[in-house]
């Protein structure tokens, strides 16, 4: 049977298995060199990568989830900070059809913006706690 979402939320199975994988979760050996070896080797054969996560898995909670991949691109991956963004808006609105409307400050397109503390090209870590966020041209943060 399916179940409403608002149900699994307030399920204390549900809630009980998330907590359960949390505290078994544990790291692969040598993942880390294969990640790093085949990511390598797709850019080398010049697949575009873009910004994707695990969000709503364990480790993954949503609100987390997309700064910290940002993080592990440029920490992990040893990708570049202005890459790493630019792969996340206007490279993902590009192979979604969208670039038109969306994925980059243009006049005339549909934008969500964040404000941060900081320089994110330098410390990618910035974009943890935005001070401003800004969902189709209005604040909401």
């Amino acid at each position: 049977a399916v179940l409403p979402v608002e149900e699994i939320r307030r399920s204390p199975l549900v809630a009980a298995d998330v907590k359960g994988a949390l505290r078994t979760y544990r790291p692969q050996p040598g993942a880390r060199a294969v990640i790093l070896r085949k990511v390598a080797q797709l850019r080398e054969a010049g697949v575009q990568l873009l910004m994707g996560t695990d969000a709503g898995l364990a480790g993954a909670p949503h609100a987390q989830a997309t700064w910290k991949e940002m993080e592990a691109w440029v920490n992990v991956l040893g990708i570049s900070a202005m890459e790493t963004i630019q792969r996340a808006t206007s490279g993902a609105a590009r192979y979604l059809g969208v670039a038109d409307r969306t994925g980059s400050i243009e006049a005339g397109k549909s934008a969500d913006v964040i404000v941060v503390p900081g320089d994110p090209l330098r410390h990618i870590d910035v974009l943890r706690d935005p001070v401003m966020v800004f969902k189709n041209g209005r604040q909401v943060k």
